[in-house]
């Protein structure tokens, strides 16, 4: 019985221009997730996870654009809900990532080297 909880990135969801890493990094480790929930889909065991935009750190105060930044403290509260909700993945904050999630899938590589 219990719950694994992982922090992925909304970076996981498209490549973006100087962040090859980082981006490869994050969709490989949010499908190693998946894969572990859909391994224990019959045990007592919830699998979630989070995907993050921007959360005022240290690690991103040097990025020139930081869309819907929001502070840590309102991040963790975010995050510290969906995982009392056992939510399977969800965006954070949710609902703005959502929609950009909805509109950077149909952009155009060219479209994403500009961003």
């Amino acid at each position: 019985y219990g719950q694994l909880v992982g922090l992925s990135s909304f970076a996981a969801l498209r490549g973006m221009k100087g962040q090859s890493a980082y981006c490869a990094s994050k969709a490989g480790f949010s499908k190693y997730l998946e894969s572990i929930a859909i391994d224990t889909i019959n045990e007592a065991i919830t699998v979630t996870d989070l995907a993050p935009g921007f959360i005022d750190t240290e690690l991103n105060r040097a990025i020139e654009k930081r869309p819907f930044l929001v502070s840590a403290e309102k991040g963790t509260k975010v995050m510290v809900d969906l995982i009392e909700k056992k939510v399977e993945f969800s965006f954070v904050p949710p609902w703005r990532w959502w929609l950009m999630a909805a509109m950077v899938k149909r952009f155009s590589r060219k479209q994403l080297s500009n961003l």
